[in-house]
This record gives structure tokens, sequence and C-alpha cells, in this order.
């Protein structure tokens, strides 16, 4: 397996299951099932170790709209890099790694305004380490100089 498909992997298996997360996050309505990110979220927002039980509520509701979101995000990422990733289109390294840095400046920018320091640094920076790293390896695949026999999306003069 050469370079360029082992990151291709990597995005499909992160992808994935990060998808998966989104769900669970609909059933379980919070991030994590042990209440970890809960608290902290509680603690950065309310200055208290836990929700009342009307922000509970909220919270799992907001949650869950955030996991299907997250999902569909992901099955996007997915199929972008399963098809037209792979033959190397240059659109579809844009638009991934566009979409990846604009929710990690929003929210990372968002988690800071209110003071969810954690979120960053447990949630948005290892997401980004995962999925930045290979978009940035895998860079030379689309914005080099093509590849003999590799498809190229510029367009064809007539």
């Amino acid at each position: 397996m050469d370079r360029f498909h082992f990151w291709r992997c990597w995005l499909l298996v992160a992808s994935v299951a990060l998808s998966l997360q989104g769900l669970t996050w609909i059933y379980w309505g919070s991030f994590d099932p042990f209440g970890i990110y809960d608290g902290m979220l509680a603690k950065s927002l309310f200055g208290s170790e836990v929700f009342t039980p009307e922000a509970k509520v909220a919270f799992a509701y907001a949650v869950s709209l955030l996991g299907a979101t997250d999902a569909a995000f992901f099955l996007l990422f997915t199929f972008i890099v399963m098809f037209p990733f792979a033959k190397r289109e240059k659109w579809s390294h844009a638009a991934v790694s566009s979409a990846l840095l604009l929710w990690f400046v929003f929210d990372s920018g968002f988690s800071a305004h209110v003071g969810a320091w954690f979120n960053i640094f447990l949630v948005n920076l290892p997401c980004l380490i995962v999925l930045g790293i290979p978009l940035v390896v895998t860079a030379k695949d689309f914005y080099g100089q093509p590849i003999d026999g590799q498809p190229n999306d510029e367009p064809k003069s007539r």
C-alpha cells in the first residue's frame, strides 16, 4: 500500500468512526456515557459540577441535534474521500480540508469565548490532528505535478 492509499484509508476509517460517534450522541443524549464532558461543560458554563434537571434536558436535545449533524457531515466526508478524493480530484481535497478548518476555527473560537477550553484540548485538537495530518500529507497528490495515469480535474482545452 502506497502513502496516498494509507492516508486515504486512515481518513475513511476516521470519518466512519466519527459518523458513528455522532449517532451515539443521539442515543445517549450526551457526548459520553460517563458524564465526564457534561461535568466539565457544566463547570465552564454554570460553575456547577452537574447540570440542573432543566439544563440536562436542553443539553440532551442540543446534543442529539448536533449528533445527527455530525453523523451526516462525516457520512458526506466518507463519500467524498471514498470516490473523488480517491481519484485525486482537487475539489475533494479542498472541500474536506476547508470544512475541517471552518469547523475548527469557529468551534474553537466559540469554546474559548465561553471559557470551555477543555473542548478545544480534548475534542477539537485531537480531531484536527487525526484528520488534518492525512490532509496535509496528501496535499501534494492534489496540488503537485500531475501523476501520469491519474485523473486530473483541470479543464481540457478544446
